[in-house]
């Protein structure tokens, strides 16, 4: 199984090699991807930095679970931005981070309608 921006292997070591669980992690980790994206637009809209980094924080950690390592990244800094209320860096990266939530969530989804 290849998904662009996910290291398979690393989600898999997650899954303890296991691909269902892995396939589970990937399942879950859309559906809150998928919840979490509205939440994180009216968080950012309304400059609630709490909530922001919140959102943020659950998907940084989920993304790590299933090797979505670049992704995880883009969250980790701008957690760090929001747990220091650097809000310039919060609004010149917000747009670029949701792009590559869609990204991701689109190609989770393609993975797992050829499973």
């Amino acid at each position: 199984m290849e998904i662009s921006g996910i290291n398979v292997q690393k989600g898999l070591s997650s899954a303890r090699g296991r691909a269902k669980i892995f396939i589970r992690f990937l399942e879950t980790f859309y559906k809150e991807g998928n919840e979490k994206y509205p939440e994180i637009e009216a968080s950012f809209n309304n400059r609630d930095t709490h909530l922001y980094t919140t959102y943020v924080h659950g998907l940084k950690s989920a993304a790590q679970i299933i090797g979505a390592e670049e992704f995880s990244r883009q969250a980790e800094l701008l957690e760090v931005a929001g747990n220091n209320s650097d809000w310039d860096y919060i609004s010149a990266n917000n747009a670029d981070f949701l792009q590559s939530l869609k990204a991701l969530l689109k190609n989770i989804d393609t993975a797992l309608a050829d499973k």
